[in-house]
């Protein structure tokens, strides 16, 4: 049977100039920054899709940046980014004044396939908390629309250390259980959060991951050996967002996979590796 891969997308993509109305740091290297969406086009944005940013006006870098989308609110008409600082474009994007205009394409790529009445299973690491709180904030949501009972959400997110954790108390009203893990043991267990995670795993659960990519291919793995499904949510260098340049593939069971257009969430049985290659 041919895995199934093609997760829905959005036919329509905008280049917009966004005004920033909030950067706020979140600890000393990661920033959320807030803009100025609309309610029609923060209704239309689903969790696990990105905008590709340009992080300065000059060329230097060239590239955009993709940045998944953290919370998409359209009752008042905001989008927030997950931003963490790496090198000068994005030290200076989170460093812009409020009411500057941003320039951003999106939104981009394949979200997350999601029923809110069933359990879910979160597994975060780093800036990686950014669609899986998205999906959390989803899916209660939904489950209040439908008038369903909604169910557990279970939510592993590791870090090297606990001072590198952000959003921890929007998870937890938004109605998840937290599971926490440190490589240094900081704060909750002293272990990488796949090992948390290996022991939630069943098959009545939805499975949702994404983190750097050593940590989601140790869950790749994990899944196969347990014969399971999951939906990852890939990172990559991404050169012009939209599938055309192939700079951001992956080795899927089918041949490659580009991040930005046949992902960036991915099922598990799709894939042989989230390494680039």
């Amino acid at each position: 049977m041919r895995p199934e891969r093609n997760l829905p997308h959005m036919p329509t993509k905008e280049n917009l100039s966004l005004e920033l109305k909030r950067s706020v740091a979140l600890n000393r290297r990661t920033h959320l920054l807030t803009l100025d969406l609309g309610a029609d086009r923060a209704a239309r944005c689903r969790p696990g899709q990105f905008f590709n940013i340009r992080v300065l006006d000059s060329s230097d870098p060239l590239l955009r940046r993709p940045i998944s989308i953290c919370d998409a609110r359209p009752e008042d008409g905001e989008m927030d980014l997950l931003v963490r600082v790496v090198g000068k474009g994005t030290e200076t994007l989170v460093g812009r004044r409020r009411g500057t205009a941003i320039d951003a394409v999106g939104p981009l790529g394949r979200w997350f396939e999601a029923d809110p009445s069933r359990p879910a299973l979160m597994i975060a690491g780093g800036v990686g908390v950014a669609p899986l709180y998205s999906l959390t904030r989803w899916l209660r949501r939904r489950a209040r629309e439908t008038d369903g009972e909604p169910r557990a959400i279970r939510f592993c997110y590791g870090a090297r250390t606990a001072g590198e954790f952000v959003l921890l108390d929007e998870i937890g009203r938004a109605g998840a259980d937290l599971i926490l893990t440190t490589e240094d043991g900081t704060r909750g267990a002293r272990c990488c959060v796949t090992a948390a995670a290996e022991a939630l795993l069943d098959e009545g659960c939805q499975i949702f991951v994404c983190g750097p990519s050593p940590m989601m291919n140790a869950t790749l793995r994990l899944l196969q050996d347990r014969g399971l499904r999951g939906q990852l949510s890939l990172e990559n260098q991404m050169g012009c967002g939209v599938g055309a340049c192939q700079g951001c593939v992956v080795p899927g069971r089918e041949g490659h996979l580009r991040v930005c257009s046949d992902g960036p969430v991915v099922w598990s049985d799709a894939l042989e590796s989230v390494m680039a290659g």
